[in-house]
């Protein structure tokens, strides 16, 4: 499973260029009717949950990932180079949502305190 969402994260950092942002200052998860909206072509794990942070623009955007079942927390942005790890385990059985997604990073966040380069 953590091949998967670190798949995915890695994807979305090489297409970094490729903009497909959409508008939405608020968390938004990540599912079906979300993918609809935004036009993208993927679809997450089973039990894995993505939240999305865009700007107002639709140009930068911040994404954190994590399996229900896991304690680890995926983060990457349209500005960041890298895959950022946070672990937590008092977080195991615990889905992510749009509320509880155990960040504050603004769209295209290059900092991301707390967690570490993967």
């Amino acid at each position: 499973m953590l091949k998967r969402i670190a798949f995915v994260a890695a994807v979305l950092v090489a297409l970094e260029g490729i903009s497909f942002a959409f508008i939405g200052t608020t968390a938004t998860l990540i599912d079906d009717a979300t993918m609809v909206t935004a036009g993208l072509s993927f679809k997450p794990s089973n039990k894995v949950g993505i939240v999305y942070v865009g700007d107002a623009n639709g140009q930068n955007y911040t994404i954190t990932a994590k399996h229900a079942s896991g304690d680890s927390y995926y983060a990457t942005s349209n500005m960041a180079n890298n895959i950022y790890k946070k672990i937590d385990s008092t977080k195991v059985g615990t889905a992510i949502t749009a509320v509880a997604h155990d960040n504050s990073f603004a769209a295209g966040e290059t900092v991301f305190t707390g967690y570490v380069q993967i």
